[in-house]
């Protein structure tokens, strides 16, 4: 086998035994868009050390796209990646910028794109279809006129070592989407070793409860997990419930539950949200 792998390695090194391997594959009925995209991906890794010869296979094949397209409508050319060669011009753009994305123009992308996610979270947002208001994509526009209020909450984050952070959230918001607003921020703050924080559970505190309460003792660090698995409530010093965003207290229309929201637990702004470490088997107080 490792001297088939290296013959193979040998001849894609030949420049026209590539360039017809790649049009043989593509007149293959079979051969899928997402094949196509699985190809130029694997050809990147392996010829990516040898940009110049990479550059030049992509040039003639983009030839070969042109002339194939001339005939067809040249208008719709480039503007789907439905080729292999089109495929690796995106990734022989994203070699090519790389340097310049990460020394000069990084940073201010990142900005323009948390700017733009803070403008899409200021409306509701479709919990299963990710349609919105306030996006920038017609597509994923959601027409529909709903009614929300904003609710800013405090939350504070337990067991890994930050400072509360205000979160706007919508009154029409998920238990998911609350959690995904209070913990993306919290992530860029949280270093561990890995890069990753620790999963975590979420205490709404109020009528005098205080979050310190809220959270179990002895939280470890964040070391591990993904966004926070639950939301609880502490209504009292006796009392608290886990949130969810299905659980018994769903409302059922048609025979079909709706997912549950801020709104629908009465969630106020005096509430505080705690993330705290995540509890295999937490307790419900329903």
């Amino acid at each position: 086998m490792e001297e088939g792998i290296s013959l193979f390695s040998s001849l894609l090194n030949n420049k026209h035994f590539l360039i017809v391997f790649v049009h043989a594959l593509e007149q293959q009925k079979d051969f899928a868009v997402r094949d196509r995209c699985s190809l130029a991906s694997l050809l990147t890794i392996a010829l990516h050390g040898k940009l110049e010869y990479y550059t030049s296979i992509m040039k003639e094949l983009l030839v070969d796209l042109i002339d194939a397209s001339a005939a067809k409508n040249p208008k719709l050319m480039l503007r789907c990646t439905e080729s292999v060669v089109e495929k690796m011009l995106t990734n022989w753009m994203s070699i090519c910028m790389y340097s310049c994305l990460r020394e000069t123009v990084g940073e201010p992308f990142f900005l323009l794109l948390c700017a733009i996610k803070q403008q899409i979270n200021k409306g509701s947002i479709d919990a299963i279809m990710g349609k919105a208001p306030y996006t920038l994509n017609e597509e994923w526009l959601l027409r529909e006129n709903i009614e929300a209020k904003p609710r800013n909450l405090n939350v504070s984050f337990q067991g890994c070592g930050m400072d509360s952070l205000s979160v706007r959230a919508m009154d029409t918001d998920t238990l998911t989407k609350v959690k995904e607003k209070s913990w993306r921020p919290s992530a860029r703050t949280c270093p561990t070793p890995n890069g990753r924080a620790r999963r975590t559970s979420t205490s709404v505190g109020g009528d005098g409860v205080e979050p310190h309460q809220a959270a179990s003792a002895g939280a470890g660090p964040c070391l591990d997990g993904n966004i926070p698995t639950w939301h609880e409530w502490f209504a009292s010093s006796t009392q608290s419930y886990i949130l969810r965003d299905l659980d018994d207290t769903s409302v059922v229309e048609d025979g079909r539950k709706k997912l549950n929201t801020l709104a629908h637990y009465k969630v106020q702004r005096c509430h505080h949200p705690v993330l705290r470490p995540h509890s295999p088997t937490p307790a419900s107080g329903h």
